[in-house]
């Protein structure tokens, strides 16, 4: 496996960050004295995550080895001044599945079907492709959605 896939994998068991956060961490926001992480998450809120002693010493020698020690640089940049995009992290996990025999992805909002099996299909009415509430019997009729 590559340096690069060993520190996002370390990076998304040991934080549990999502994939965008983990893309947006620059060399700026990794902390050593106390092993720490700033990302900027949901609502456009900075979460500070405790890093564990074994994921700071494999992140301080990934980027002392790869990259430049600029604080604006990307950790995951493929080269300097390259945004890492979360579609490459996407891809990077479904060939982890596709080795592993499973079908693996990152949570992801929009654009990626899901497993199959893993959920029902969205209910649609006609050319409309939004999703309908499902109706249970208790719900009247002239309810409105």
């Amino acid at each position: 496996m590559q340096p690069r896939e060993k520190v996002v994998r370390a990076l998304l068991i040991y934080t549990g960050l999502r994939v965008s956060p983990l893309c947006s961490i620059k060399l700026g926001d990794i902390s050593y004295a106390p092993p720490v992480i700033r990302v900027l998450v949901k609502g456009a809120k900075i979460q500070v995550v405790k890093m564990h002693g074994g994921l700071a010493e494999l992140v301080k020698a990934y980027a002392v080895a790869h990259i430049d020690l600029k604080g604006q640089t990307f950790l995951l940049a493929h080269y300097p001044g390259h945004h890492p995009h979360r579609r490459d992290i996407e891809r990077m996990t479904a060939r982890w599945g596709e080795r592993a025999g499973v079908a693996a992805a990152p949570r992801i909002d929009s654009g990626t079907p899901s497993p199959p099996g893993c959920c029902a299909p969205p209910r649609t009415s006609g050319s409309c492709r939004r999703r309908l509430p499902t109706r249970t019997s208790a719900t009247p009729r002239s309810t409105r959605w």
